[in-house]
């Protein structure tokens, strides 16, 4: 009989080794011994990455123990480590700088791994970029924090850029207490080519990452940004949101469909924040915004409902938003910004307005994409249309509604199942006191005569009670003709 461990043998004696060093590390006087120990398994799996990226895994043996400790390590013993090292307030110096140390081969290992797409290695660099954990913020006073070479030369290198001096990735803010270790393992990463190594995610052509991933990487930029200096940002952060813009014009409808609405909310949402810092808001506005419509549209037009409704409250965010923008640059109570736009900052405790988008830019938006006639016609959905009385709010407000609207509307569900019925209702319900033009109200109420005896509802009813409660007050407020009286 064979001595020989099998695969699930090795994974069990591996797994209670490194238990026993993840519990050793909360032990003062056997921590230095275990946190060496546990160096020694990054460089392992550092060495197991570096020949996954150079052969490939099929050329290598997934039932080692080398493979095995390193799997091992990476999903179960970092997220202890990390526990019982970020999350602690450590003191001592000589243990503050061999943990240091150990981070700085945990960011060696990132790199490395990074183009494999492991969830874990995404994980890793987000929760080391995590500027409050305790292990930063322990020793922190009112004073800025000085920088500490604790882990020996920590010069960074030039990354892939034009410049021709070497440029410092991170260092202490002006207006703010920071970590040195911190911003240290920042520059490190820098010097390792981890940013660059983000970018070349983004732009694989062939086994294509996946956005839910890259959303690791950018939030752990978006996490450190007031730690990176003003050179880095200004290089970095426009190529960073062309790459993640490109990569999710490019992305397919099975993508697409897989990708949950808060990676794609989020993503956008830190790029614009990390374009607001290096560029006037008008401008980092019109990049972001004009993409947020190009991406409603497109998930709006997918076959999956669950993109479609996430398409269509995007749209009708970015519609409320403009509003709000622009009833802000009329009141005084506003700070505003360049071109008399309110600035995000002076509204942050508010909802959110938008910074370069316009009623007038949106208005041929919606005409030029036929956006009505995509959410009416054959692929009507009760639940989306009425989710969508924002929209024809707005075009009633800016006296954008036309005949032809109220017939697509009206027509889509004339005849039809009472749910169609109510959802259009709900649209014509909300929509008709803020119609412009008495005209318009005419032509709905003429709709009502068209029906027949039998296609009236209660609900029917109740639309007519509401629509001429409507046209009784804009008569009265207008001075128009009802009835043959003049209504002054």
């Amino acid at each position: 009989m064979s001595n020989k461990e099998t695969p699930e043998e090795i994974r069990v004696r591996v797994r209670k080794s490194l238990r026993q060093l993840e519990d050793d590390l909360y032990d003062e006087d056997d921590a230095p011994a275990a946190l060496a120990e546990l160096m020694e398994v990054a460089e392992g799996a550092i060495n197991l990455g570096k020949a996954r990226v150079r052969l490939g895994d099929d050329e290598l043996d997934d039932e080692s123990e080398e493979w095995i400790l390193a799997m091992l390590f990476l999903e179960k013993s970092i997220p202890e480590i990390l526990k019982a090292t970020l999350r602690q307030k450590i003191t001592n110096e000589d243990a503050r700088a061999a943990v240091f140390k150990f981070f700085q081969k945990l960011l060696e290992m990132v790199v490395v791994w990074m183009s494999l797409d492991d969830q874990d290695i995404g994980w890793t660099l987000r929760a080391l970029f995590n500027k409050s954990s305790k292990f930063y913020t322990t020793g922190l006073d009112a004073s800025h924090y000085s920088l500490n070479n604790y882990g020996g030369s920590m010069s960074p290198q030039t990354i892939e850029h034009p410049q021709e001096e070497p440029m410092r990735f991170a260092d202490v803010p002006k207006y703010t207490k920071a970590s040195g270790m911190l911003i240290e393992l920042i520059n490190y990463f820098g010097s390792l080519g981890g940013f660059d190594a983000m970018l070349k995610c983004f732009a694989r052509e062939t086994d294509r990452t996946d956005l839910a991933y890259m959303e690791f990487f950018v939030k752990s930029t978006f996490n450190v940004r007031h730690l990176l200096t003003l050179p880095f940002l200004e290089y970095f952060v426009p190529l960073l949101q062309q790459h993640l813009f490109a990569f999710i014009n490019s992305m397919s409808a099975k993508e697409l469909k897989e990708t949950e609405k808060g990676v794609l909310e989020n993503v956008v949402s830190w790029v614009d924040t990390l374009l607001g810092m290096i560029m006037p808001p008008d401008e980092a506005g019109e990049i972001v915004e004009q993409f947020q419509l190009k991406l409603a549209h497109t998930c709006f037009v997918s076959e999956s409902f669950q993109k479609r409704h996430f398409g269509l409250t995007q749209i009708t965010t970015l519609i409320n938003s403009t509003l709000r923008s622009e009833i802000a640059a009329r009141s005084v109570s506003f700070v505003t910004g360049p071109g008399g736009r309110p600035h995000r900052s002076a509204t942050q405790q508010q909802q959110p307005v938008t910074e370069w988008l316009t009623s007038e830019f949106l208005l041929a938006w919606l005409r030029d994409h036929n956006l009505i006639e995509e959410l009416l016609g054959d692929r009507f959905h009760h639940e989306l249309v009425q989710r969508a009385d924002p929209i024809f709010r707005f075009l009633a407000q800016k006296d954008a509604l036309t005949r032809e609207h109220i017939d697509v509307l009206w027509g889509s569900c004339r005849g039809r199942s009472g749910l169609r019925v109510a959802a259009v209702y709900k649209i014509f319900d909300e929509v008709l006191p803020h119609v412009c033009r008495f005209e318009l109200l005419e032509h709905v109420y003429a709709k009502f005569a068209e029906m027949r005896e039998s296609e009236v509802t209660a609900s029917t009813l109740d639309l007519l009670y509401s629509l001429t409660r409507v046209m009784l007050q804009a008569s009265m407020a207008d001075g128009v003709e009802m009835d043959g009286e003049f209504v002054e």
